[in-house]
C-alpha cells in the first residue's frame, strides 16, 4: 500500500504451513515490486440509470436478478456435487476394473498436453498425480453409460433441439445443427443432456439429505505478479 507509478518497494511474504503450493508452505520470500501503474476504481452509482443499462427496471429489480442468478448458480453447484457423490457412493459399493489401455490413453494424451506448457514435466510424478482422477473418470463413464443402457434412456432429437434452442434461440435451428455436428458439439451435447437423465433417474432411487452449512473461504496469495 501507498507506492506511487514506477516505485519499487521490497516486500517479504510470510507463507504459512497449510499454503496451497506446498513448495512455498511455512517459507519467507522476499519479492522486489514495482508498480507500473496506479488504477483508481470508478464505482457508477447504484440509480435507475445503471440498473437500466442492465436490463433492470431500478436497483431493486437489479438486486432481485443477482439474487436469483447467484442461487442459482449454487443450486446447480450444489447438483452436481450430490451427483458425483452419488456415482463414488455407487462405485465403493461396486467395485470394478477400467482396462489398461483406457487408462493410458487418456493419461498420454493429457502428458502430451501438459508438455506443450511445460516441456521439463516429469512423467512419472504426472502420471502417480493423475491416474487415480483418470481411473475414476472412466469408472463414472461406464457406470452411466451401463444405467443408460440398462434403463433404455435416450435423448430425442426433439429434446436435443430444445436444448439448442435454449442455449441460441436467435439463430436458426438446422444451421445450428449443422455447424455444431462438424466439429462434434452436437455429440458433446446430447452425452450432457443424457447424462443429466441418467442422474434424475439415480436420485429417484437414493435418498438425498440436504444441509446448509457456511461456504469455506479459499486462502489465496497476497501477491499477484505478472
Amino acid at each position: 500500500l501507498g507506492l506511487t507509478a514506477e516505485e519499487r518497494r521490497t516486500v517479504t511474504v510470510e507463507y504459512p504451513s497449510d499454503f496451497e503450493d506446498r513448495s512455498l508452505a511455512g517459507e519467507t520470500r522476499v519479492f522486489l515490486v514495482r508498480a507500473r501503474k496506479i488504477y483508481e476504481k470508478n464505482v457508477p452509482n447504484l440509480d435507475d440509470a445503471f440498473a437500466q443499462s442492465l436490463g433492470a427496471e431500478n436497483p431493486e429489480a437489479l438486486r432481485a436478478q443477482i439474487r436469483q442468478r447467484l442461487e442459482s448458480g449454487e443450486e446447480d453447484e450444489a447438483r452436481q456435487r450430490g451427483n458425483e457423490m452419488i456415482v463414488d457412493r455407487i462405485l465403493d459399493q461396486n467395485a470394478f476394473d477400467v482396462p489398461s489401455g483406457l487408462v493410458d490413453r487418456s493419461l498420454g494424451q493429457a502428458l502430451e498436453r501438459a508438455r506443450k506448457d511445460d516441456p521439463g514435466i516429469d512423467e512419472e510424478a504426472f502420471r502417480l498425480q493423475f491416474t487415480p482422477r483418470v481411473v475414476r473418470m472412466w469408472k463414472r463413464r461406464i457406470l452411466l453409460d451401463s444405467f443408460a443402457r440398462k434403463e433404455d434412456l435416450r435423448i430425442t432429437d426433439d429434446e436435443l433441439d430444445a436444448r439448442l434452442q435454449e442455449l441460441a434461440p436467435a439463430e436458426d435451428l438446422a444451421r445450428l445443427r449443422k455447424r455444431l455436428g462438424s466439429s462434434k458439439e452436437l455429440e458433446n451435447l446430447r452425452g450432457e443432456l443424457l447424462d443429466r437423465k441418467v442422474f434424475a433417474a439415480l436420485r429417484e432411487r437414493v435418498k438425498v439429505e440436504r444441509t446448509q452449512k457456511a461456504r469455506q473461504p479459499e486462502r489465496r496469495s497476497n501477491i499477484i505478479l505478472p
